[in-house]
């Protein structure tokens, strides 16, 4: 049986259930995809307390990264499948829903924390920023001809 849990969300309980392992990693591609275009407004640098960081750069990549239709349905189907109670069917999220997002969202992120999906994306990205930490950065090429010389 999937690990399941009780969560009370703007007064109202819940219980959620972990997603089967195919599906989860299939949801974490999907959120590391869309957390990738927060790169977008890191900058670089030696040292990571140095790393200058442009907000409006960060929320642009993860902006384009959403799909106006896509993403509702992506959200739809990852709190359906995981809402054990109540049940939620098709009609009955958009009624539960409507006009509630702040409800959704946190629901949202209650689901992704118990499918412990942000653990699995802040290992991969620690080993990330690890290997181009270490890295050296590489000179940049001149772009003066030599030729005639």
């Amino acid at each position: 049986m999937l690990d399941q849990r009780e969560v009370t969300i703007s007064g109202k309980q819940y219980i959620i259930q972990q997603l089967p392992s195919s599906r989860g990693i299939q949801v974490a591609v999907q959120i590391a995809q869309i957390a990738a275009g927060a790169a977008q407004g890191i900058g670089t640098a030696e040292n990571i307390e140095e790393i200058p960081l442009n907000i409006g750069g960060i929320i642009d990549g993860i902006v384009r990264r959403l799909d106006a239709e896509a993403t509702p349905a992506f959200i739809k189907r990852l709190v359906i499948e995981s809402v054990v109670r109540p049940e939620l069917t098709s009609d009955g999220y958009e009624a539960e829903f409507s006009g509630n997002y702040d409800a959704l969202w946190d629901l949202v992120a209650k689901i992704i924390e118990h499918n412990k999906l942000l653990d699995v994306l802040k290992k991969k990205l620690s080993v990330g920023m690890a290997q181009l930490l270490s890295e050296k950065p590489k000179p940049a090429k001149s772009t003066r001809s030599t030729k005639g010389r």
